[in-house]
């Protein structure tokens, strides 16, 4: 009962607006806004596996450890093998430096989860087009390149995926454009 007459008495005290004078709803649509890049459309440079379009600032170091498991429920996995933290089935220690505010390079190293194992990388990211807050610039495009090396000793075996005749058959690459149009433009 104190309680109740208690809450009663407190909401009598805010003071309650029915209606404002619907004219000053439009006031705010004539301010042009400001022209500003859009800053953190993702908040980190990587979505799980995938590369975002952010950068890193300049002068900045990255360090991530990135794990993928192994068997979480099979036969290899449950309670004894902490349903697969225990058998790590690639392990990638990786270094990303902001160069500028719109650019980043970076090396790393994977243990690797196929065939070909002992992988390193360099890559770069540079942030081509910034998508900015008036929409004059709808979209980001961001350019992401890198090449990975394997260091693995060469199968005897000719016909497996883990043979490299040459120093190039250790090699791949990837060229990728990372678009991310502005969710207020009507392109999502």
């Amino acid at each position: 009962m104190y309680f109740g007459s208690t809450v009663c008495i407190a909401l009598l005290t805010f003071p309650l607006f029915a209606q404002e004078d619907l004219s000053k709803m439009f006031e705010d649509s004539a301010i042009v806004p400001e022209r500003s890049p859009v800053y953190a459309s993702f908040k980190s440079t990587r979505i799980v596996s995938a590369n975002s379009n952010e950068t890193i600032r300049k002068h900045e170091l990255d360090f991530t450890v990135t794990h993928r498991f192994g068997d979480a429920a099979g036969e290899y996995g449950g309670v004894h093998t902490f349903y697969g933290t225990d058998n790590s089935a690639d392990i990638k220690i990786g270094f990303d430096y902001g160069i500028t505010d719109n650019w980043t390079v970076g090396v790393s190293r994977a243990k690797g989860a196929t065939a070909i194992r002992e992988l390193y990388e360099v890559s770069t990211k540079y942030k081509l087009v910034q998508q900015t807050t008036d929409n004059h610039m709808p979209i980001s495009i961001t350019l992401f390149g890198n090449a990975v090396a394997s260091g693995m000793v060469s199968n005897v075996n000719p016909t497996v995926p883990d043979h490299f005749e040459t120093f190039t058959d250790r090699l791949s690459f990837v060229a990728q454009p990372i678009l991310v149009p502005s969710s207020t433009s009507g392109l999502l």
